[in-house]
């Protein structure tokens, strides 16, 4: 008789091999684009021109930019102007029965509905492979996915995965979670590090040992992994953390490496441009900038210099694990992560992280920005906490005398529509929605 990962195995590659074998042609392709530099860079051009050149000639949006052969010639795209007429956007080319969509996250407005043609998705799926392969994750190994997925139980289930929604963490949440990793012998773990963190304090308070799991690698997504999150996950499960930085409508945009903290870009998959805040123009290695992205496989609804909202700071050197290509040295996060004291000055999110990260009895904290001078802290704590006297005297310290620092305490961190639980938020930069 043989094993569930086994047999999940079988039938994931077997099925893929009755359909021609598309997943692993494209999973080959990623692996040989990062193995071998030049044929990768080589290949990357190839599609960006027949990118470029494809929705010039299929869409209405990208028509008056026909016979421009240079990224740099195009605009930089917003998400509204997507929103504002998707139909421009979407490629004659294509048979629209087939179409698999896909939406952004709506973590800071409404979610955007895109479309992919079927050979995006598989060539996602490999590319979901070819970075869990860096944490030695393989089809069939048991793992744990804390996000919210509508739908994604059975899909997960066949891929011997456990849907877990963090949408309310309490303590039964966290005593449910905590056996679903021991009793199922879960080997990895993909979220939001916001939910993986406290269930790791959770852990250890219970007494638990990295023996007592059998977790060989944690991939923190969708959100930033502030400090200490790292520590305290491996502290309890004593495996790895890795940071994958993407987007529900562009797949992997890159992946911390085990041996360096540098994130390396999938090249194989899109070209990444770091941008100023203040103009369309590159910024130089070092400097923080606006992460824009051409993807090389969005025939659907071509996204060229695809503004993300994000805040990325790029590398001069190459990283030292001998991975040749581009890596980010840091990924700040977004525009409306971003806090300001009240004299205008932006405040440095590594400052208000380190307020309370050595504080005993915080399950999960969120400092939000509510008006110029204004400021609330929500704060989830067990019975034993008492250090809000320091707490307040740290940020008043960061922020100045004249911030008002409003502090209140929830029985959970409420989430966005997307199940995230930023740390740190700007009302002022995004106003929350009514309703």
């Amino acid at each position: 008789m043989i094993g569930a990962g086994l047999a999940c195995r079988l039938r994931f590659w077997g099925a893929d091999l009755r359909r021609g074998s598309p997943i692993v042609r494209q999973l080959l392709d990623v692996r040989r684009s990062f193995a071998d530099p030049d044929r990768g860079r080589s290949l990357a051009a190839i599609r960006l021109k027949r990118l470029l050149q494809h929705a010039c000639s299929t869409t209405v949006h990208y028509r008056e930019w026909a016979g421009r052969n240079e990224l740099a010639d195009f605009p930089v795209l917003q998400k509204r102007v997507i929103q504002a007429d998707p139909e421009g956007f979407l490629s004659s080319a294509v048979d629209r029965r087939n179409l698999v969509t896909v939406s952004t996250s709506g973590s800071y407005g409404a979610p955007m509905r895109l479309h992919w043609v079927v050979e995006t998705y598989i060539r996602r799926r490999a590319e979901l492979l070819y970075f869990g392969s860096w944490l030695g994750f393989h089809v069939g190994a048991r793992f744990a996915q804390i996000t919210v997925h509508p739908g994604g139980s059975a899909r997960l289930r066949q891929l011997n995965g456990f849907l877990v929604d963090p949408s309310v963490i309490n303590e039964e949440w966290l005593e449910t979670t905590r056996r679903l990793l021991k009793e199922n012998r879960v080997a990895f773990i993909v979220g939001y590090p916001s939910s993986v963190r406290p269930l790791a304090d959770f852990c250890r308070a219970r007494g638990d040992k990295p023996h007592d799991f059998n977790l060989r690698g944690v991939v923190a997504s969708s959100e930033a992994l502030i400090p200490g999150t790292r520590e305290a996950i491996t502290a309890a499960f004593g495996c790895p953390v890795v940071d994958r930085y993407g987007a529900n409508e562009l797949g992997i945009l890159a992946q911390e490496c085990r041996g360096d903290r540098s994130h390396h870009v999938n090249v194989a998959g899109h070209v990444v441009e770091l941008l100023a805040r203040d103009r369309d123009e590159a910024v130089r290695p070092g400097e923080i900038g606006r992460v824009v992205v051409t993807d090389l496989f969005s025939y659907a609804m071509p996204l060229i210099r695809y503004d993300t909202g994000d805040l990325a700071v790029g590398c001069a050197e190459p990283c030292p694990c001998g991975l040749p290509g581009p890596v980010l040295a840091r990924i700040e996060g977004r525009t409306v992560e971003e806090i300001r004291d009240p004299a205008g000055n932006l405040v440095n999110p590594l400052a208000i992280s380190s307020c309370p990260k050595d504080l005993a009895g915080i399950i999960q904290y969120q400092f939000v920005q509510r008006s110029p001078d204004g400021y609330l802290l929500r704060l989830q704590v067990i019975s034993s906490f008492h250090e809000e006297g320091v707490l307040r005297e740290r940020f008043q310290r960061l922020l100045g005398p004249q911030a008002r620092i409003d502090v209140r305490y929830v029985e959970a961190i409420p989430p966005l529509a997307s199940g995230k639980r930023p740390y740190i938020l700007n009302e002022l930069a995004n106003p929350p929605r009514k309703g």
